[in-house]
Formats: structure tokens, C-alpha cells, sequence
């Protein structure tokens, strides 16, 4: 009696145990494979720029401060320019399901690899920005009739400013973004293509206190699940050259530069009318 009451409680225990771990699995695989959720119309997934387009010349002070090194550094702008993205998307896009390509989940990091593969960059003149498209009024003339142009005045062209380069990405291989948008639960990508820490040239703006010598700089592209771009370009900041640690850069610099990049985002109107008339 004894022998069958101790074998039943060890097959209990082989059971109780199996179960547990099946349990820890799934909340394993959960973590490790995050998607937006269902409840929302709108997935965006914001993807991060390679470490090979990581533009600092500010390293070294930053090193200084904080004793990391420089993969160390650029870990952690990487870290917290992702999280201002994402802390400004949910914000600008409160009914939108936000996601980062987060390379420190096993799983994502292998998707990240794969899309990487996939994704070419190319430096393009800020000529060439794809930007939305806005109606201009006609000009009118205060004492009526058409407004005719003065070649007197107007012979002089304006001297040719030398144009910005920014670094815009495009996806090769249209099944890595149906994979992506099937397995993620997303519509859209925004694509962090690089991120510029720079130093201003002595002959920029600043001051004897050394405010405002830095400028951040991020070049991206957003495009939808099917591969269309929406938006290319690059927004920058500047920030003081007395902030030497990735936090105080991030709190003060990301955020701002986050939201700046995130308004870019297409159809906000269209679909916060859409939600406001689901919940009527």
C-alpha cells in the first residue's frame, strides 16, 4: 500500500513539474516574441540602426564620464534613442500598437539580423526628401488682377546652398516584411537608419559656456507593410557639450528628437477620427 501511495505521488510530482515548465515556456516564448496586440488597427514597429551607422565624435568625452567603453556607449545611446522613439510614438499615437525591434530578445534579434540582411542604405540629397504633400494657396494681388512677376527685381538668383545628405533605407525582399507584419500583428516601419553625435566646428553657434556645441542628428525612413515608403528624411537637435552621459543626452536630446521624427507618422487625423467614431 505504501509502495503504490509513494509511486503515485511521484507520477503527481513528474506531472505538476511538466506542467510548470510547459507554463514557463510559454511565458518564455511570450517574452522573447512580443507582437502588437489585436485590440489595436494600427501596428507600427520601429526598427534600430545598425552599429555600423553609429556617427559619434563625442565618444571619448562621454568615456571620460562614465568610464564605458565604446561599445558600451553605443549600446546604450542605441537603448535610449529606442525607448524615446517608442515613449513618442505612444504618445503621438495613443491608438496605435507600438514595437521595437528589440536585438536583446533572442528571437527578435534574429529577425533583426535577417531584415538587416535584407535592407540597403543609400545617402540621398535632402533635395530628394519624400515629404507629405501639402496644397499651396495662389498668391493674390492686394489691388486685384494677376499678380506678374518684375524681372528688375527679381533677376538675381539666390546663390546654391550646398545640399544635406541623408542615409534612407529600402527593404529588397518584400516576403521579410510580410513575415514581419504577419508574425509582429504590424502596418508600418519606422527605420532609425543612423544616428549622428556630433561636435559643432568651432565656427558654429555657442558660447563661452559651452552651451549648445553638440548637435544629434537621426536619418530615417518610414514605410508601410507593403514596402512603399511614406517618409524619408533627418531631423536633428542640439544639445550641450557639458552632458556627457547617455542618460542626460537621452532625457534631454531623444525626447525632443523623438517627437520631431514621430510627427511624420502617416494618417493621424484620418484614423483618431476613425477610433472616435468606434466609440460612439
Amino acid at each position: 500500500m505504501m509502495l503504490r501511495l509513494t509511486r503515485l505521488i511521484l507520477v503527481l510530482a513528474i506531472l505538476n513539474s511538466s506542467l510548470f515548465a510547459q507554463k514557463d515556456s510559454t511565458i518564455l516564448i511570450e517574452r522573447l516574441a512580443p507582437s502588437v496586440s489585436n485590440i489595436f488597427d494600427i501596428g507600427l514597429m520601429i526598427v534600430p540602426f545598425k552599429d555600423i551607422l553609429y556617427n559619434s565624435n563625442i565618444d571619448e568625452d562621454v568615456a571620460d564620464a562614465t568610464e564605458m567603453n565604446q561599445a558600451d556607449i553605443r549600446f546604450e545611446f542605441k537603448e535610449e534613442l529606442m525607448f524615446s522613439m517608442v515613449r513618442a510614438a505612444r504618445k503621438e499615437r495613443n491608438h496605435w500598437g507600438i514595437l521595437h525591434l528589440d536585438e536583446t530578445y533572442a528571437e527578435m534579434k534574429g529577425d533583426m539580423e535577417c531584415l538587416m540582411a535584407e535592407t540597403s542604405y543609400k545617402y540621398t540629397s535632402a533635395e530628394d526628401l519624400k515629404r507629405p504633400q501639402r496644397t499651396k494657396k495662389p498668391a493674390k494681388n492686394p489691388y486685384g488682377g494677376q499678380l506678374v512677376s518684375d524681372k528688375k527685381y527679381n533677376s538675381k538668383k539666390p546663390p546654391k546652398q550646398k545640399s544635406e545628405k541623408f542615409l534612407k533605407a529600402s527593404v529588397k525582399n518584400q516576403d521579410m516584411l510580410d513575415y514581419l507584419s504577419l508574425r509582429y500583428n504590424v502596418n508600418y516601419f519606422l527605420f532609425i537608419n543612423e544616428l549622428d553625435l556630433l561636435n559643432v566646428p568651432s565656427g558654429g553657434r555657442g558660447n563661452a559656456l559651452n552651451d549648445a556645441k553638440r548637435v544629434a542628428r537621426v536619418h530615417f525612413t518610414v514605410m508601410d507593410k507593403y514596402g512603399r515608403e511614406t517618409y524619408s528624411g533627418t531631423e536633428k537637435v542640439r544639445f550641450s557639450s557639458q552632458m556627457n552621459t547617455p542618460n542626460r543626452i537621452g532625457t534631454a536630446c531623444f525626447t525632443k528628437l523623438s517627437s520631431i521624427v514621430v510627427s511624420s507618422l502617416p494618417d493621424l487625423k484620418r484614423h483618431k477620427s476613425e477610433v472616435r467614431a468606434q466609440q460612439l
